[in-house]
């Protein structure tokens, strides 16, 4: 099955559920000194090395689980498509993991499982992010997976392709259904500034983000319905120069209230995320 991820600032939601971003409203037209071209522009043969924080947390009833993570990864452009989409990999170089589960806090797999693996995937000059795989044989990929898009997905801040003079904004939305749930998200993002960030000519783009939630969810107490809604913000650095993100924080949270079908009390989910990516 085919994914398609787009980074809104979040992402999000392949952590609760799934989200792309999809329309572009485009900015005023500005002097060229006063505007970025705001598109992801790799080479074959790019090559660059990133850290990465990650965590989730999710509460619902008096249970309450979180999960963390460091990473050390390489981002590299091994070919461009005729449509000009860049075939991508990145490698997992360090992985520490752990979760706490109420009070109780454990090492997690995960490490052991990723460490020196490769995942494959395909993205454009927007940041949309499609066919993720790996590239070899990972252990409980099926339970790792999610994670491991939600990660790439936030990393690929949606762009809008076009020139963006300093203080114009662009806009992003999207409306689709995925697992049994309607999801609706806005996400508006400015850009702010020109600024030195690691010794590159970095645009600062801030970025806030609205997500609506609606449906019947089955799991395994019953059939559930969901409302909920969320909130977002994004700070980014693109360089100018190289069209890639240099520097990246992003935090998103939802709440769904979550009612069985068949009568009885419901229950209040929250789930959260955050990541922070550097240059290495």
């Amino acid at each position: 099955m085919t994914d398609r991820l787009r980074c809104s600032s979040r992402l999000w939601i392949l952590l609760a559920i799934g989200i792309l971003a999809v329309t572009i409203a485009a900015p005023a037209p500005a002097p060229a000194e006063e505007s970025v071209m705001f598109e992801y522009k790799f080479r074959e043969g790019y090559n660059q090395d990133y850290k990465i924080k990650f965590s989730q947390e999710m509460y619902f009833g008096s249970f309450g689980m979180s999960f963390f993570s460091d990473l050390e990864v390489t981002f590299k452009c091994v070919g461009v498509t005729e449509d000009g989409k860049f075939n991508m990999e990145v490698v997992f170089n360090k992985v520490d993991a752990s979760r706490m589960r109420g009070d109780r806090m454990e090492e997690t797999k995960m490490g052991e499982q990723l460490t020196g693996q490769t995942v494959a995937f395909v993205v454009d000059a927007h940041g949309e992010v499609d066919d993720i795989k790996a590239m070899g044989y990972i252990e409980a990929w099926r339970q790792i997976e999610r994670d491991i898009k939600t990660v790439i997905q936030a990393f690929f801040v949606y762009l809008p392709a076009e020139e963006v003079a300093k203080g114009e904004n662009w806009e992003n939305t999207d409306e689709r259904n995925q697992e049994d749930l309607h999801i609706t998200s806005r996400s508006e993002y400015e850009f702010k500034e020109i600024k030195d960030e690691k010794g590159r000519q970095c645009a600062q783009v801030k970025a806030k983000t609205e997500v609506g939630i609606g449906g019947v969810q089955a799991t395994p107490q019953g059939d559930f319905k969901a409302e909920g809604e969320g909130e977002g913000e994004t700070e980014f650095y693109f360089d100018v120069d190289d069209g890639i993100i240099v520097k990246l924080k992003d935090k998103m949270e939802i709440k769904m209230d979550m009612t069985p079908v068949a009568g009885g009390d419901g229950y209040e989910i929250t789930r959260s995320y955050q990541i922070e990516v550097e240059l290495l």
